[in-house]
C-alpha cells in the first residue's frame, strides 16, 4: 500500500487524464474512482494508512462526514488534499 491516496471522479475521461497528471506529480499512489454521494464513505474506509489523500474530480458540498474526517486526518498526522 503506498502513503498517498487518490480519490478521482469517475465517469469521463477528465477524471483519469486529472489522477494520471497528479500521480505523476507525486509518483506513487493508490488511485480509486469514487463518486460524491460516496466520499465521506471511502475516505472514512480507505484512508486508513495513508498519509495524504487527494481527492480530484469529485463535487463537493458541506457535508459535516466530510469535514469531520477531514480534521480526524490531521490529528492522525495526515492530510487530505480537496
Amino acid at each position: 500500500m503506498s502513503k498517498q491516496l487518490i480519490l478521482t471522479g469517475w465517469g469521463r475521461s477528465d477524471y483519469v487524464a486529472a489522477a494520471a497528471v497528479a500521480l505523476k506529480a507525486i509518483g506513487e499512489a493508490d488511485v480509486l474512482g469514487v463518486s460524491m454521494r460516496r466520499l465521506a464513505d471511502v475516505l472514512e474506509k480507505e484512508s486508513a494508512g495513508h498519509e495524504v489523500v487527494y481527492v480530484l474530480g469529485v463535487g463537493l458540498e458541506r457535508h459535516p462526514r466530510l469535514q469531520h474526517r477531514k480534521r480526524k486526518a490531521g490529528h492522525q498526522g495526515g492530510r487530505i488534499e480537496i
